[in-house]
């Protein structure tokens, strides 16, 4: 889909923009909060059971990595005609305020279309999810449905993402302790055993300033093609990574605050430890 980092991010910036448009919030209605998300206080799903529609009830995701965000579908008559609410929460470093609208939409088989200034597809997946696309690809998520009275409860975690964080106890020491690795599991149905990938992040861009180390790298959308393949999808934090233990150290120059340096002996090391990483993890 797109060839490295940065035009990635500068992707999702122009979409998260475009977005702005996007959403207008129906002040009329008194709002509740689900983590962040704004949604009307008369919101109803429909029951899947009452229309036999697929699509009926409350879904929520994440748009990549970045936004939160829910769908409600309210209706859908014997046309295919349909009314959703389509809702996001804040996001500080990309401009963007929570917001809710309602909006029109049709269903065509296995897909809804939402109609705006662009459209969002969702189409259902053999998983039970929706996979989400916003306009001709600007933005991707991973839809899980979820019960909006049990959203509502303030003592409810929401799943945002399909995949389960989880640490790793592995054979690493460093300081005299055992390092456990953060990783975010995706599972496929069945009882297995399954095929194992393991997808690793990159690095930080320069590698200046310790913010970019704290993130918890994952890909809903790709974990999502490759369970429905069989697979059992593994996204491990490298030491130092997202919540992980230990000390984040690869490739960087002598003065860490320079960032990562191309001397070819201090790059192999690093590419050392990265390999020493992904083994423990397997």
């Amino acid at each position: 889909m797109i060839a490295s980092l940065i035009p990635r991010y500068a992707l999702l910036y122009i979409f998260l923009a475009v977005m702005l448009g996007f959403m207008m919030t129906d002040t009329a209605h008194s709002e509740i909060s689900i983590d962040g998300v704004p949604l009307p206080e008369d919101a109803k799903p429909l029951s899947a059971e009452a229309s036999h529609s697929p699509f009926a009830g409350t879904w929520v995701g994440i748009w990549d990595n970045a936004i939160k965000t829910i769908l409600i579908v309210e209706s859908v008559d014997e046309d295919g005609n349909a009314k959703v609410i389509y809702a996001v929460g804040s996001n500080a470093a990309f401009r963007i305020e929570k917001s809710w609208t309602r909006y029109s939409a049709t269903l065509s088989g296995d897909i809804l279309t939402v109609y705006g200034r662009n459209t969002i597809t969702y189409r259902f997946s053999k998983s039970g999810r929706l996979r989400a696309v916003y306009g001709d690809g600007f933005g991707f998520a991973v839809m899980s449905r979820q019960d909006l009275a049990s959203l509502k409860n303030e003592e409810t975690s929401v799943s945002w993402t399909a995949g389960e964080s989880t640490y790793l106890l592995t054979n690493l020491i460093e300081a005299d302790k055992p390092v456990n690795l953060e990783a975010v599991i995706y599972k496929p149905a069945g009882t297995g055993p399954f095929p194992l990938a393991v997808i690793n992040h990159g690095s930080t861009g320069n590698g200046k300033g310790d913010v970019p180390f704290t993130f918890t790298w994952k890909h809903d959308w790709l974990a999502e093609f490759l369970t429905d393949r069989g697979f059992l999808v593994a996204f491990p934090q490298r030491r130092g990574r997202g919540k992980s233990d230990g000390l984040y150290d690869e490739g960087f120059a002598e003065n860490r605050a320079n960032g990562y340096t191309c001397a070819a002996d201090i790059a192999l090391k690093g590419a050392d430890r990265a390999i020493s990483d992904l083994g423990a993890v397997i």
